[in-house]
């Protein structure tokens, strides 16, 4: 359909924000309500096909990660959408993942990523659909 009105845009970029900063802190259950209730989310670190699944795919996920004391930083940014329908919309985002290590005291780049998202307009607002991320991938076509 095409451009993503502003407020509609600055809405998914705050949803975006609300991603990064909910599993960098460990909040699973607020995490799980960015997504729809049938989401899917693909990770090399294992897949989810619901909003419970992501819920529960994110608290293991933690343990790992504190287990190792590794604390995640998530820096998304370039963000292109496009509007699909009235209720939908599709796009891209660069992903830049820092770990910081307690045992080391030490921070370091983990990855870069491209996420593939569909999003979906809720009585709740936007959420996320679907979720896709593809490390280190060639350079995405311009959504």
């Amino acid at each position: 359909m095409g451009s993503v009105e502003p407020e509609d845009h600055i809405a998914i970029l705050e949803l975006l924000s609300r991603y990064s900063r909910c599993f960098d802190s460990g909040d699973v259950e607020g995490f799980a309500k960015l997504f729809t209730e049938d989401a899917s989310f693909e990770t090399p670190v294992g897949n989810a096909a619901s909003r419970a699944e992501i819920e529960t795919w994110a608290r293991e996920r933690w343990v790992e990660l504190r287990r190792d004391q590794i604390t995640p930083t998530h820096f998304q940014t370039n963000t292109l959408l496009r509007r699909d329908a009235a209720d939908r919309a599709s796009g891209t985002t660069q992903l830049l993942l820092i770990w910081h290590h307690g045992k080391t005291n030490k921070s370091e780049l983990t990855g870069t990523a491209i996420y593939e998202d569909e999003f979906c307009k809720t009585a709740d607002g936007w959420r996320i659909a679907r979720r896709a991320i593809g490390w280190n991938s060639a350079p995405q076509e311009e959504a």
